[in-house]
């Protein structure tokens, strides 16, 4: 069963994004790790132009959440993904343990 194609048949939807999920353990500048999870949706090659992938990163310890601008290719949006977001308030926690 091609999922993608019944839902397309199913709900006829304007678009449809396939959607991976991955953990990472990221190290801040600080040297803590934390584990990160990250979500990329590719829209796939029907996308308007520049908007075919988009990130989102949520820090497992604080919820704190990364975002950026949807890119033509991952690479891009990894590149210019707000990383410091996730770092935002949590480092003071760490340092105070």
């Amino acid at each position: 069963m091609d999922i993608r194609s019944e839902i397309q048949r199913i709900v006829q939807p304007v678009a449809i994004g396939e959607v991976s999920t991955f953990e990472i353990v990221r190290k801040r500048d600080t040297g803590h790790a934390h584990m990160v999870d990250v979500r990329v949706t590719d829209w796939g090659t029907d996308a308007s132009a520049g908007l075919r992938f988009s990130v989102v990163a949520v820090d497992h310890e604080s919820d704190n959440t990364a975002t950026g601008n949807s890119a033509e290719t991952l690479e891009q949006v990894l590149a210019t993904l707000h990383w410091w977001d996730l770092d935002k308030d949590l480092d003071e926690r760490v340092a105070a343990r």
